[in-house]
């Protein structure tokens, strides 16, 4: 019985992150001037699927990520006030401690972004990013399972287009 109450509570403890970074999004989607949007899984898996039938490309290169994703939320917060950006930047500053590791975090000149990652044996299983400036609000959730290979692979392949393009100037 100790047993199986542990796996439950571990498996809630696992789900919390993720349940956080969902009810602060329902939690401020009806705001004034606010744009949710959910991507679910079946949609992602049919995009997914087109890259097979694509061409060879740049195209083709960056759709292959989707078939490691499995939700996608957004939320924009249009002519946000003071006191939402507020909190909503203490919630996000939050998540470090419930198992997000911070990637990036700038402050310039009034803007201020952060992008955080959850990952499980070296995969990356959630993305989040932040974005707040004097007046709007940004919140992406990416969920899925990437390897650290998949994403080398593009930022290759994004660098190996910056230097062809270089040498073409």
């Amino acid at each position: 019985m100790k047993r199986i109450l542990l796996i439950l509570l571990m498996g809630y403890m696992a789900n919390s992150g993720f349940a956080q970074v969902k009810s602060l999004m329902c939690e401020f989607k009806h705001t004034k001037g606010a744009e949710y949007h959910f991507v679910p899984k079946l949609a992602l898996k049919i995009a997914g699927s087109l890259v097979s039938q694509a061409e060879e490309g740049d195209e083709k290169d960056y759709l292959l990520i989707l078939k490691h994703l499995s939700a996608v939320r957004t939320l924009c917060i249009e002519k946000s006030t003071a006191e939402t950006r507020e909190k909503m930047s203490k919630a996000m500053h939050d998540l470090s401690k419930k198992g997000y590791q911070v990637i990036v975090e700038s402050n310039n000149e009034g803007e201020h972004t952060l992008v955080m990652v959850k990952k499980k044996r070296n995969k990356v299983r959630e993305l989040v990013v932040f974005d707040v400036d004097k007046d709007e609000c940004n919140l992406v959730q990416i969920k899925g399972s990437i390897s650290q290979q998949d994403i080398q692979q593009i930022l290759d392949k994004d660098n190996s287009i910056i230097i062809k393009k270089k040498k073409k100037s």
